[in-house]
């Protein structure tokens, strides 16, 4: 695989996990305020300069260990907390959105069954 092909991997997996998030974040009834500090954290911490810097350099694709390490990190850097079932389900929802080569299957609020605290 390309060493430059982790920037997309990371932005797309990064937004595929947003989008999980506020659906639930918006499902469970949070605060608009909470919520959107909640955004704001994770998108804040995914465009940091220095780490896209480190990002953007030439490498190979990190491990599936080592990615889930970074968006379990990701996800807590903000007021929210998500236990690890929680966190296991939106890992799996955002990795597993393309079932079959080609199509892309959105998940409905009734299938992202996270629990977010906040």
């Amino acid at each position: 695989m390309s060493s430059r092909t982790l920037p997309l991997l990371f932005i797309n997996l990064g937004g595929e996990m947003l989008y999980i998030l506020d659906q639930r974040l918006r499902a469970q009834n949070i605060p608009a305020d909470k919520a959107k500090k909640v955004m704001n954290d994770i998108i804040t911490t995914m465009f940091n300069k220095k780490f896209l810097e480190e990002l953007f350099k030439p490498q190979e694709l990190y491990s599936k260990k080592a990615l889930r390490t970074v968006f379990d990190r990701l996800a807590h850097a903000s007021i929210m907390r998500l236990n690890q079932a929680s966190m296991d389900k939106v890992w799996m929802e955002s990795c597993h959105l393309r079932s079959q080569p080609g199509t892309i299957n959105l998940p409905s609020i009734a299938q992202t069954s996270a629990k977010c605290s906040v």
